[in-house]
C-alpha cells in the first residue's frame, strides 16, 4: 500500500531516518488526505518510507521544484502526476476523446462539430434545444449549415430506374425531387428527399430518424417525408408533430409527411370512408410545426372518364375531387383554409398517380396532362400547382413495381410530364396542350 506524508512531515522524519535515504520517490494519484496540498502516496512494498530527494536535493535546485526520478517524469509536479492514456485509470484531464483506452468511446456525436462536452444530454440544451438523450458525448452545439429551403415538387420511386424518371431529373432545376428509401446514384443529395415509414416505428423513434437524418445520414438528404399519414397511427403523427415542433423547430421546411388517397366518394362522417377530417388533429399538429404535407390525389382514368357524359362535365367532377369543400368531403381546400387560418408556413404540394393501373397505356399522358389543364382552371387552387410552390409531383416513376408487376409501362411518360410541368408549372399557362382530347371511350 502507498503511504504519502506531507513535505513539512518529510523534512522531521529526513533528520532521524536518514539512513533510509536510497529509497525511490513516488508520483501522487491526487487521492492523499488533506494537508499543504502536495500530498504524495508511495510505497516500496515494505511499508512507509521517507523521501531522500527533499534532504539530499542538489545544490542549487528548489527541493520544492518537484519530484526528480519519480514515475511522472523529471521535475513534474508529484501530486498529481499528468495523466498517462493507456494505463487502464480514466484520470483527471482524460476524457473519452482524449484517451478511449483508459475512458470508453465517445458515443457518435449528433453531427461533425465535434464539442466534447460529454454531458448528459438529456438535461443539455444546445442553442436552447434539447437533445437526444442517446447523444451524450460529443454534443454538436456548433450545429451544421443546412441547405436553403426551397419549394419542391415531389416524385416517388421504389427502384433505380433512372430512365423512368430522367426526364424528371431534367426539370431539376425548377425544384423535381426524387423521393425514395434509398438515395439513386443518379439522384444528388439535393435533390433527393429520404422516404421513412410511418407505421413500423414508434413515434419516438420516427423523432430520431427525423434528427439524424440532417445530422449523420452520410447521404445527406435534402428533405425526409414520413410514408404516410392514415387513419390508423393519426394519433402517432400528430406526436410526431408536436415533438419536432418543440425539440426540433430548426428542421422546419425540411421534413413532412404525404397524407395517403381518398376514394371519390369520402365522407367525414363516414368512419370506414373518411375524409381529411378525421386527421384534422394531426393535420393541424403538422401545420403548426410547419411541416411538408403532400396529398395524394390520385384519380383513375376510368373514375374521370364515367363522371360525365363529356369532358366539360368530367372536368368539373375532378374539380371537385381534387378539391373537396369545406363541409362533408375535406381534401386540400380545407388543407389550404387550415393553413391560413393557422398562419402556417408549411408548404402544401400533390402528387397525381401516373402508373398504368390508374391512366392507362394509350394515350396515357394525355390524361395526365388534363389532370395538369383541370387544377390550372377549375379548382381555384392554382396558385399550388405554379413552380414558385414546387409544381406538382407524381406516383410513382419505375418500371415495375415491389412486386414485379408492371408499374409505368413507358420510359418516355415521365418525359411528357416533364413537358406538362413545364407548360402549366413553370410556364403558367391556362391552355390546355390538348384542347380536343379523345381519350374516354
Amino acid at each position: 500500500m502507498k503511504a504519502c506524508i506531507d513535505r513539512p512531515a518529510r523534512r522531521i522524519a529526513g533528520i532521524f531516518l536518514g539512513a533510509l535515504a536510497l529509497l525511490q520517490p513516488c508520483c501522487g494519484d491526487g487521492h492523499g488526505t488533506p494537508g499543504d496540498g502536495e500530498e504524495d502516496r508511495r510505497s516500496d512494498g515494505d511499508g512507509p518510507r521517507d523521501d531522500p530527494g527533499i534532504e539530499d536535493a542538489p545544490p542549487g535546485e528548489d527541493p520544492e521544484a518537484g519530484c526528480d526520478g519519480d514515475s511522472c517524469g523529471e521535475d513534474a509536479p508529484c501530486d498529481p502526476c499528468p495523466p498517462v492514456c493507456g494505463n487502464a485509470s480514466c484520470e483527471a484531464g482524460e476524457d473519452c476523446a482524449a484517451c478511449p483506452a483508459d475512458c470508453g468511446a465517445c458515443l457518435p456525436s449528433c453531427g461533425e462539430a465535434g464539442g466534447d462536452t460529454c454531458t448528459s444530454a438529456a438535461t443539455t440544451l444546445c442553442l436552447d434545444l434539447p437533445l437526444l438523450p442517446s447523444r451524450d458525448c460529443e454534443v454538436c452545439c456548433d450545429r451544421p449549415e443546412a441547405p436553403p429551403i426551397v419549394p419542391n415538387s415531389y416524385h416517388y420511386t421504389d427502384m433505380e430506374d433512372t430512365d423512368w424518371y430522367d426526364g424528371i431529373l431534367g426539370i431539376a432545376d425548377q425544384g423535381a425531387m426524387i423521393c425514395s428509401q434509398n438515395r439513386p446514384p443518379a439522384v444528388p443529395p439535393e435533390r433527393w428527399c429520404r422516404l421513412i415509414s410511418g407505421d413500423t416505428m414508434t413515434a419516438e423513434e420516427i423523432v430520431d430518424t427525423l434528427h439524424h437524418a440532417f445530422q449523420t445520414d452520410p447521404e445527406k438528404p435534402a428533405k425526409v417525408l414520413i410514408d404516410e399519414l392514415q387513419e390508423s397511427y393519426k394519433d402517432k403523427i400528430r406526436a410526431v408533430a408536436e415533438t419536432m415542433a418543440s425539440a426540433y423547430p430548426q428542421y422546419a421546411g425540411r421534413w413532412g409527411v404525404f397524407i395517403e388517397n381518398t376514394s371519390p366518394d369520402c365522407r367525414d362522417s363516414d368512419p370506414a370512408n373518411p375524409c381529411y377530417g378525421s386527421k384534422a388533429d394531426a393535420i393541424q399538429a403538422l401545420l403548426r410545426a410547419n411541416a411538408i404535407i403532400v396529398a395524394e390525389l390520385y384519380v383513375g382514368r376510368g373514375a374521370y372518364c364515367n363522371h360525365g357524359g363529356n369532358y366539360g362535365e368530367r372536368d368539373i367532377w375532378l374539380a371537385s375531387y381534387f378539391a373537396g369543400d369545406m363541409g362533408e368531403q375535406k381534401r386540400f381546400a380545407w388543407l389550404a383554409d387550415q393553413k391560413t387560418l393557422l398562419g402556417s408556413s408549411s408548404q402544401l404540394s400533390v402528387i397525381l398517380i401516373v402508373i398504368d393501373d390508374s391512366v392507362g397505356t394509350s394515350d396515357a399522358y394525355i390524361y395526365i396532362d388534363r389532370q395538369f389543364y383541370v387544377w390550372a382552371t377549375r379548382t381555384g387552387l392554382r396558385s399550388f400547382m405554379l413552380s414558385s410552390n414546387g409544381g406538382l409531383g407524381a406516383y410513382k416513376w419505375q418500371h415495375y413495381n415491389n412486386s414485379g408487376e408492371v408499374a409505368v409501362s413507358s420510359s418516355n411518360r415521365d418525359n411528357l410530364f416533364a413537358e406538362s410541368f413545364s407548360h402549366y408549372c413553370v410556364g403558367g399557362s391556362t391552355e390546355s396542350r390538348f384542347p380536343g382530347p379523345a381519350f374516354c371511350p
